[in-house]
């Protein structure tokens, strides 16, 4: 059996990480109610169909309420938010908890675009530069990773196939 080691980057691409917000209670969510792609009326709905009677505070349905000892054990992460989207907030919580917890990570924002966004890439032309910023990450990431492989004694490459 193939051992894959830990995972070693995060790409979260307009993350809902925070399942209790409601209009009432992020600003976020009260400024782009009505936004284009994800409305608010949508996110619940997609919310009811998808937890039905789950604990929207268990950290597996919000991962912004995971334990410290959670957010320290988490790799690095691009975070990509959409500036017209109610769960823009998500990813820059989601963001900031990271860092308090000494976990680092990034947040993209696609000024002026909707939740939907990255599945625009041949209508919006300013897509292909998000598109292509995370897939620079990712391989920066990937380079990273080889590079402290190919520095281990021998005996520990043995499982790793390339």
């Amino acid at each position: 059996m193939k051992e894959w080691g830990p995972i070693l980057f995060q790409v979260l691409l307009v993350p809902i990480t925070d399942n209790t917000a409601t209009t009432s209670t992020n600003d976020c969510w009260k400024k782009f109610e009505k936004a284009p792609g994800l409305s608010a009326e949508k996110m619940l709905f997609y919310r009811e169909l998808y937890l039905q009677n789950a604990d929207t505070l268990h950290w597996e349905v919000s991962p912004l309420f995971a334990s410290p000892e959670q957010f320290q054990k988490l790799p690095p992460a691009l975070i990509v938010v959409a500036e017209v989207d109610i769960l823009q907030s998500d990813g820059r919580r989601y963001a900031a908890k990271m860092e308090d917890y000494g976990v680092e990570a990034e947040v993209v924002v696609m000024k002026r675009l909707p939740h939907a966004a990255l599945t625009l890439g041949g209508v919006l032309g300013e897509v292909e530069g998000f598109v292509q910023r995370i897939c620079g990450a990712v391989r920066k990431a990937f380079d990273t990773r080889t590079s402290q492989i190919d520095s281990l004694p021998a005996s520990h490459n043995t499982q790793i196939d390339r």
